[in-house]
């Protein structure tokens, strides 16, 4: 989001002000079991700090300031739980919640206790008919098989760095996957082309240009993701592709 700081309330309001269809964030686990929305492995964008969320009490993290790193006009931004998200956004708009998963964690199985722990909370807040808007995003292929064994209600998707190594693969271990997710410059029409033989919807980022949304577009992707929801509505409007 590219008029807050991401994965902060005032990103989500600021996002959900536009008629878009989800928002897209970030889940990793604080050192006592907190569920929160951030994206970097390190704090150093929000105060210098090379330690990671895992380091932390989550009432260490409350005293910190999530917006001021991005602006003045942003200080005293909270660090935003994922029960709050939910409370907050979920009978509003589709969530697509990626699950981090670092290497450094992988060792100690932490992002399977992250999974397990998120999708607890699902079954907590949520309500059956909630299923269709609610997207469980990795990198980590563990991460997807753990959860669609847990509850496999929730659509989950892979994200994929080397989406070409997919055309000569075989088919992953993530066989319910609901859809695939890639750069947009990594995408190509034989590998959309592929992804969709599998029955696999095609999620593509950060498309926050004119050549990037054509693309996606041009590509046949199924979800385009934007930092800039605002622009690419305008952009839309103006090629007449939303009444």
């Amino acid at each position: 989001m590219d008029e807050a700081p991401e994965n902060t309330r005032s990103a989500f309001d600021a996002a959900i002000a536009y008629p878009i269809d989800g928002i897209e964030l970030d889940v990793q686990m604080t050192r006592d079991g907190v569920l929160v929305v951030f994206h970097d492995q390190e704090l150093t964008r929000i105060n210098g700090m090379t330690e990671g969320v895992a380091h932390f009490r989550y009432d260490e993290l409350s005293r910190l300031d999530w917006g001021v790193w991005y602006s003045a006009s942003f200080r005293g931004e909270p660090v935003l739980t994922l029960d709050d998200t939910l409370l907050l956004y979920a009978n509003r708009t589709r969530l697509m919640i990626e699950i981090k998963s670092f290497d450094v964690d992988r060792r100690c199985g932490r992002p399977l206790e992250v999974t397990r722990r998120v999708l607890e909370l699902l079954q907590r807040l949520m309500k059956p008919r909630d299923s269709e808007n609610i997207f469980i995003l990795s990198f980590d292929e563990a991460v997807l098989v753990y959860a669609n064994r847990i509850d496999p209600r929730w659509n989950i998707v892979l994200n994929v760095e080397n989406p070409r190594s997919l055309v000569t693969e075989s088919q992953t271990s993530t066989d319910q996957l609901f859809a695939y997710c890639a750069s947009i410059g990594s995408l190509d029409s034989e590998i959309v082309t592929h992804m969709h033989s599998r029955t696999k919807k095609v999620m593509t980022y950060s498309c926050n240009t004119s050549s990037d949304v054509q693309k996606a577009l041009d590509l046949g992707c199924d979800v385009i993701m934007t930092d800039k929801p605002g622009w690419v509505f305008d952009y839309l409007k103006s090629r007449h592709l939303l009444q």
